[in-house]
């Protein structure tokens, strides 16, 4: 037996009076006459004429998809990378995927010989990419060669902008910084303030920190990674200097506003922004009250009570050259009893 156009010609596995079987490698896709002969002789034998001639086809074979390259194999959270991919056979329906990561790979291009698709990276560590035929039910077959270790490397955090660089003493600031690959972790400090920030939001893009104001002067900001046990790291375009404006004072209580004549009555004063040099005076007085102490948020008093009656008490930023300012909230009125 022979079918045309074949390189190779089969070969006779066994013949009898009743039935032959032949063994034809194909090679030479189409339709082909196949004949069987008496012989191979001299004349190339003759076609049995009963039956031995036949049209054979030969069908192109689909070979199994290979990968045979992938690139690159590597990247960096918070970026998406392209992935290239190489081979024979390749479905169209060929897809990938990067374990652990939380978006899945997307398909941008596929022929028998390439694909090419779009990973967003957001885990680090070294992951299975995978190549398959397609999703399927059961999620696809991996093609031969389509698997391979892809690293995902932790980028580097940076800081583009930090707002607002300034504020009052007394009040609390929304400081806003904008970046990239931020920590949740992140963390806020202005130097010499009694309190330190605290984060209200962070993403991998921004975040805010409410800091409270109560030493005036030129301070450090420090954006840093974390507190960690030794402070944390500062991020890249995380240091600057924050101005603290001293706000006007503010006196807020005053007590005790009674006294007996003849005794010398300790008066507590709080407020915000209150001077060093504050002082405080009770009218018709023989003698001044004394500054005990005074800080930014509270100042005490030392007042000796002579004459008797309702009298003007007022608490001033300084004695000065004309006697100090009368500070806001720092007029009240002072009971001497008999």
């Amino acid at each position: 037996a022979n079918v045309n156009a074949q390189s190779v010609g089969c070969t006779t596995t066994s013949a009898s009076s009743g039935n032959a079987t032949f063994s034809c490698p194909l090679n030479v896709v189409g339709a082909q006459a196949l004949q069987i002969k008496t012989n191979t002789a001299v004349n190339g034998g003759v076609v049995i004429a009963n039956g031995g001639s036949a049209t054979f086809t030969v069908n192109s074979a689909t070979a199994a998809p290979i990968v045979s390259n992938i690139t690159p194999l590597s990247g960096t959270t918070g970026t998406t990378v392209t992935i290239n991919v190489t081979g024979s056979g390749l479905p169209s329906t060929t897809v990938a995927n990067i374990n652990a990561q939380s978006v899945g790979c997307t398909t941008t291009s596929v022929t028998a010989t390439g694909a090419t698709f779009s990973c967003p990276l957001d885990v680090a560590g070294s992951q299975l990419l995978v190549i398959k035929t397609n999703t399927g039910v059961n999620g696809g077959t991996v093609i031969n060669g389509g698997n391979a270790t892809f690293t995902v490397a932790s980028a580097v955090p940076g800081i583009t902008s930090i707002n607002p660089l300034n504020g009052t003493t007394g009040n609390t600031v929304s400081i806003s910084i904008s970046g990239f690959n931020l920590p949740s972790t992140i963390v806020a400090n202005i130097n010499a303030q009694s309190t330190g920030c605290t984060t209200t939001n962070a993403t991998s893009g921004s975040a805010t920190f409410s800091c409270p104001l109560d030493v005036a002067g030129s301070q450090l900001l420090v954006i840093k990674t974390n507190t960690g046990v030794n402070g944390g790291t500062v991020i890249n375009g995380g240091n600057a200097t924050f101005t603290v404006v001293a706000g006007p004072p503010n006196v807020s209580s005053i007590g005790p506003l009674s006294g007996t004549k003849g005794t010398t009555v300790s008066i507590s004063v709080t407020g915000t922004n209150l001077p060093s040099t504050i002082v405080a005076n009770i009218n018709a007085q023989l003698t001044g009250c004394t500054t005990l102490s005074a800080n930014s948020t509270s100042a005490s008093f030392s007042c000796p009570l002579s004459v008797t009656g309702s009298q003007a008490m007022v608490v001033k930023t300084n004695t000065g050259a004309n006697g100090g300012t009368v500070i806001n909230g720092g007029s009240a009125t002072f009971v001497v009893t008999p």
